[in-house]
């Protein structure tokens, strides 16, 4: 089923597509007034599912049901990670700090009692959990940051449907 909807001129469909090691992984939002849908799936082996809520609140709910799918079919995407926190010397922290731009909004990433803290237009003083020398959990809110190893001045930011995007250092 899935190929054939997909055999078909693809530039009609309006789906996100991203290869997943040999897969094709395919996903659609959507709403309207009063509802809220959510369709995810893989090309290769033919799984997918459909959510459908009479809300218009439960996008975050979805990444919660997808998450848990995932771990119950034993499907490589979206599983939930675990992670341990590591101790981490303030002094470590240092190139971490300043000021970055992602999705249009002002990040500042400081240092506050040898912890390393993130703030944002949207997001006040939340505390960066380290869990790999590079990569950072806030307490709190379901956000991983990763600093680029390579360009110090770039980070990632990885939602929990595993969508992410980049932000750059501006001071």
């Amino acid at each position: 089923m899935v190929n054939e909807v997909f055999s078909n001129n693809i530039r009609r469909y309006v789906f996100t597509l991203w290869n997943w090691k040999d897969d094709v992984i395919f996903r659609h939002t959507g709403s309207n007034q009063g509802f809220n849908c959510f369709m995810f799936g893989s090309v290769k082996n033919n799984q997918g599912i459909v959510v459908m809520t009479n809300s218009e609140n439960s996008f975050n709910m979805f990444d919660f049901i997808m998450r848990a799918v995932s771990q119950e079919y034993s499907w490589e995407y979206f599983r939930p990670e675990v992670y341990e926190p590591i101790e981490i010397e303030a002094d470590e922290f240092k190139p971490y700090t300043g000021k970055y731009i992602w999705n249009n909004q002002n990040i500042t990433i400081s240092i506050n009692s040898n912890q390393l803290e993130f703030l944002s237009d949207k997001i006040t003083n939340e505390q960066l959990i380290p869990v790999a020398k590079n990569t950072f959990l806030l307490a709190s809110l379901p956000l991983k940051v990763i600093f680029s190893k390579e360009d110090i001045s770039k980070i990632e930011i990885y939602l929990p449907n595993g969508d992410y995007s980049e932000g750059f250092k501006i001071k």
